[in-house]
C-alpha cells in the first residue's frame, strides 16, 4: 500500500507549524510513507502527489476550537492566499486519483496561532505526541490491510 502524508501550516507562525514538524517526524520514523509539504498553499501539492498515486492520504493541518465543520478553514485575513479556502475543497480534487483520504486535525489555541514564532509552544508539542501516537495506530491498522 502506497501512503501519503500531505503537511498544510506555516512554520513561521508559531502553532500553525504543528503539521509541518508532524511530517519531519514521520519522514524520520516511518520511510515507507511519501511527506507533502504543502506549507501554506497545499494545492500546489497535487500534481506531485497525483504522480505518486497513493493508496491512502492523510492530510495534517492545525485546527483552532472545537471539532466541527469549521475546523476544515483558516480565518480569512490571516493571510492572503489560496489556503483561506476550506480543506474540502482540496479533498475534491484529490478524491479523482486518490481512494482513501483522512484529515488530522491538530488542534492548537488561538493565541498561539499565526504569531510571529518559529518555534511551538508547549501545548503545540503536546498535540504533536498525541498526534505521533494517533499516526502509529493508524499505520499499524494500514499495514494489517496490506
Amino acid at each position: 500500500m502506497k501512503k501519503a502524508l500531505l503537511c498544510v501550516g506555516n512554520e513561521l507562525r508559531g502553532d500553525d507549524g504543528v503539521a509541518i514538524s508532524l511530517g519531519r517526524e514521520i519522514e524520520q520514523l516511518c520511510p515507507d510513507w511519501q511527506v507533502f509539504y504543502g506549507f501554506d498553499t497545499p494545492e500546489s501539492e497535487i500534481y506531485a502527489i497525483r504522480d505518486y498515486e497513493p493508496d491512502f492520504l492523510l492530510i495534517a493541518d492545525a485546527a483552532v476550537g472545537g471539532f466541527g465543520a469549521e475546523f476544515m478553514q483558516n480565518e480569512a485575513g490571516v493571510a492572503f492566499n489560496t489556503h483561506t479556502l476550506p480543506l474540502h475543497i482540496l479533498k475534491r480534487y484529490l478524491d479523482e486519483f486518490c481512494p482513501k483520504i483522512l484529515f488530522l486535525a491538530l488542534f492548537i489555541k488561538a493565541e498561539n496561532f499565526s504569531t510571529i514564532s518559529t518555534t511551538l509552544s508547549s501545548d503545540a508539542k503536546n498535540t504533536l505526541k498525541i498526534a505521533l501516537e494517533k499516526f502509529n495506530e493508524l499505520n499499524e491498522i494500514l499495514n494489517q490491510q496490506n
